[in-house]
């Protein structure tokens, strides 16, 4: 087993010796033209042991000694030794030039010859040496880029370790700040005026706020860091839970909630949770009061992947912002009109795209939004991810009756 592992690499330590030895650049111009001497001189020798000069045969060593000499010298020690060999076989091995028998054709076509095998050998030559140029280009090129994946990945994970550790450490300093500015408001509730007060709101205020958004951006961080591991999962009977811990929610915002057909997914049962959470309570909170409130949730399989769609009636997005609602704490309202921290579109992104999958938006201001994430279908079991109808009435009558 070791001698085929290592029969390879004698074979290409071979052919690298044998690229040196015949690369023209291995030996100066005036060692290239004596190598292209001497085997003709080689060939001549080969001749007269084979044969005496009567017996014909002119060409017969001489087309060898040639194109050895343009592999080992290049193009012009080939020629030469093209003209020398047919002139030391015409004058040597054949008749007279002035005698009925003497065939100049098949010196012509000697000569011929010659000049297209080395016009070939050193196309050839040159060939190869452009392709070995472009084989070092792509290596390098393919090393380049894994070197800055690499690169990003290292950076990317240096990135979450320092959002998860400062999150984390962030968390006890801001309660404090929370529960020293709350005890300092019920001690000294009398001796301070209304400016005091409103300080010390403030300040509590804006610790809480900064509490919300390191917990979020602690949630944020482990979606990576998650252990759990994907699972086949009934998507209506999860979409079914979700719906039931929002019952209140879409209750107060008297919505009407729909499931259609859903399938069988391989997915973080967790996370599946999560992203629907999101988009449900965001459809919730981005209500238009003019009108009721609709929500929708259907999936539809394309080509090699499931598209999910959760689709409301609220006041839409313009299309400017598409990109920037998936992004990390922006805000497209102001805190007093929508609360929240602006993260939790870009948790769903994270969560997606860890799946392998990706998530958009269509919408129109004042007609509503549809988010879509898709989710890849593996070859694993096709049948495991047939859409299941019986799910998806079981969840819409859930969320009918948390409505109720």
């Amino acid at each position: 087993m070791q001698d085929d592992l290592k029969a390879p690499q004698r074979q290409s330590a071979g052919w690298r010796l044998f690229e040196t030895l015949v690369s023209p650049a291995t030996f100066s111009t005036p060692a290239r033209y004596a190598i292209a001497l001497a085997l003709v001189g080689l060939a001549l020798a080969v001749r007269l042991w084979l044969a005496p000069p009567e017996a014909g045969l002119p060409f017969i060593t001489f087309f060898p000694a040639a194109a050895l000499a343009a592999i080992v010298g290049g193009l012009g020690p080939g020629l030469l030794a093209v003209f020398i060999c047919s002139g030391l076989a015409t004058t040597l091995f054949m008749p007279p030039i002035f005698e009925p028998n003497f065939t100049l054709w098949s010196v012509i076509v000697y000569v011929l010859d010659g000049i297209l095998v080395c016009g070939a050998i050193e196309a050839m030559r040159r060939y190869h040496a452009f392709y070995k140029q472009a084989a070092a280009d792509l290596e390098e090129a393919r090393l380049t880029s894994e070197n800055a994946n690499r690169a990003l990945r290292d950076s990317n994970a240096e990135l979450e370790q320092f959002a998860y550790i400062a999150s984390h450490d962030l968390q006890e300093p801001l309660r404090m700040v929370v529960s020293y500015g709350q005890l300092l408001k019920r001690r000294y509730f009398d001796r301070l005026d209304g400016d005091g007060h409103d300080f010390v709101d403030f300040m509590v205020e804006g610790a809480t706020r900064m509490q919300q958004m390191v917990a979020e951006l602690l949630e944020y961080s482990r979606i990576d860091r998650d252990g759990e591991v994907p699972e086949w999962i009934d998507s209506g009977e999860t979409i079914a839970t979700v719906l039931a811990s929002l019952a209140f929610a879409t209750e107060a915002a008297h919505a009407t909630v729909s499931v259609g057909k859903t399938p069988r997914i391989l997915f973080h049962r967790a996370q599946f949770i999560r992203l629907m959470q999101n988009l449900v309570s965001n459809a919730t909170k981005y209500r238009d009061p003019a009108r009721p409130l609709e929500i929708t949730i259907a999936a539809r399989r394309d080509d090699r992947r499931w598209v999910f769609s959760v689709s409301d009636t609220g006041i839409g997005i313009e299309p400017q912002y598409f990109a920037r609602i998936f992004m990390i704490f922006q805000r497209l309202h102001t805190r007093d009109k929508y609360e929240g921290s602006g993260i939790g579109l870009a948790i769903c992104k994270k969560i997606v795209e860890r799946q392998g999958g990706s998530v958009w938006v269509q919408s129109q201001p004042d007609k509503g939004s549809t988010f879509l994430f898709s989710v890849p279908i593996t070859n694993a079991d096709e049948a495991a991810s047939a859409p299941i109808e019986g799910a998806a009435k079981r969840a819409d009558a859930r969320a009918r009756r948390g409505q109720t």
